[in-house]
Formats: C-alpha cells, sequence, structure tokens
C-alpha cells in the first residue's frame, strides 16, 4: 500500500528534467518564488510550452493529436516502385532487354497493330489475367496525362517525386483525373482492353520511364528505390 501512495504520476516522470532545473532556480531566487512554482507542478494544467522549445516535442501535424507524438511525414523519394496490381498476373509480352534470354526477347517482339508484318520492341510489359482486375499506383506521384489513344486506349500516366514517371495503358475504368494526387497502392483504374493488347483479354500495359525519359524494365525495377532508376 505504502508503495501505491508513493507512485510518481506519468507527467511528473516525464517532467523530470524540468523539475530539477526549476528547483535550482528557486533555491536561487529565494523560498516563496520555490514555494508557487511546487504547488504550481502538482497541477499539470499549469504546464505550458516555452516558446523555446524545439518544435520536434509537439505534434504539429495533428493538432489533435494529445500524446506529444509527432507522426513521421511521409517521403515520395523513399519508395520502392511496387507492381500496379495485386494478382497473379502473367506476361503476354516482355520489356525489350537485351540482358534477357533469347527465349524472353522473343516475347518482347510485337506486331504493330494494323500494320502486316511490322514488329517493334517492346518498351513495356503486358500484363494479362483471366477476369478485370483493380490498377494500383506503383509509386505515389500527380497524374499529369489521362487520355484516349486509338492503338494502346484509356492512358494514365503519373509523374513522381524524382523525375520517373509511370504510364498505365489499356485500361478499363479510370478512376482518377489529371492533376490528381495519388499515394502508392491507392486503385487508379481497372484493367481493360486495346487495340495494342488485342486478343489478351483483360490486360494492363505498363512502362516505367527515368528522370532522363528513358524507358527502363519494369521487371527489374520493381522493390528498387524509385529515385535510383
Amino acid at each position: 500500500m505504502e508503495k501505491q501512495k508513493r507512485k510518481v504520476p506519468e507527467w511528473k516522470k516525464e517532467a523530470k528534467v524540468g523539475i530539477v532545473v526549476t528547483l535550482a532556480a528557486a533555491i536561487f531566487f529565494g523560498g516563496t518564488f520555490a514555494l508557487a512554482n511546487a504547488n504550481r507542478k502538482h497541477d499539470p494544467s499549469s504546464i505550458t510550452t516555452d516558446s523555446n522549445t524545439p518544435a520536434s516535442s509537439t505534434n504539429t501535424n495533428d493538432p489533435s493529436n494529445n500524446s506529444g507524438v509527432v507522426n513521421p511525414i511521409h517521403d515520395p523519394l523513399t519508395e520502392n516502385l511496387e507492381k500496379p496490381f495485386s494478382v497473379n498476373t502473367k506476361i503476354a509480352h516482355y520489356y525489350y532487354d537485351m540482358e534477357d534470354d533469347l527465349e524472353t526477347r522473343a516475347l518482347a517482339v510485337v506486331a504493330v497493330p494494323g500494320e502486316k508484318d511490322t514488329y517493334v520492341k517492346s518498351v513495356g510489359v503486358d500484363y494479362v489475367y483471366d477476369q478485370s482486375f483493380s490498377i494500383l499506383a506503383a509509386c505515389s506521384g500527380t497524374v499529369i496525362e489521362k487520355s484516349n489513344d486509338s492503338v494502346y486506349g484509356n492512358m494514365l500516366l503519373i509523374e513522381h517525386a524524382s523525375g520517373v514517371r509511370t504510364l498505365y495503358c489499356s485500361l478499363g475504368e479510370m478512376k482518377v483525373n489529371k492533376g490528381a494526387t495519388v499515394e502508392q497502392g491507392d486503385v487508379i483504374a481497372t484493367s481493360g482492353e486495346s487495340l495494342y493488347t488485342s486478343n489478351l483479354g483483360q490486360s494492363l500495359h505498363f512502362e516505367v520511364l527515368n528522370a532522363e525519359e528513358v524507358h527502363v524494365n519494369p521487371e527489374k525495377s520493381y522493390t528498387q528505390l524509385v529515385k535510383s532508376l
């Protein structure tokens, strides 16, 4: 019972350093001042924040949060590129990468729609699934283009803090508009079909361009730091 009576309130533990400094000052300036300060310390509501207190000691991000804990600020530059879907898709066409084997490169050569016996090297990856699936933002950014192309169908282009851009084509319903800010993992569209991905069924054509506007291999970019691409 005696230990229970002497239990120090949590607010006093947190203010331990402040109490020591205050008591030292009280002794220096006189007993009356010390007494007044001692009484004020028994009332937690009398504690105020000194104007010299560092900003990090109070929660300026959320005034309604009285815990005194500052929520970390999300930095898009610390994000890794993630796959723009959560289902187990298959790859119909790969990005043409000279470092890949011949079999993979053969699947990265695609026919040009409407052009007989004309083929090009793919600069993106075509993902297919047996039913409609959600398209996710591969990383946080701003939608800078929303359009419909005669070959690639519905398209969204997102620019990220590092200057990297991600392009989503052959979409069904587009759920964001130009100028919208999206977070990594947000649903931005549904899969669809286009002339470019004809006969593939529900699909997504996905491209990644680095800050120099050079295409990079999406399959080798996942889980990499976006700003390093």
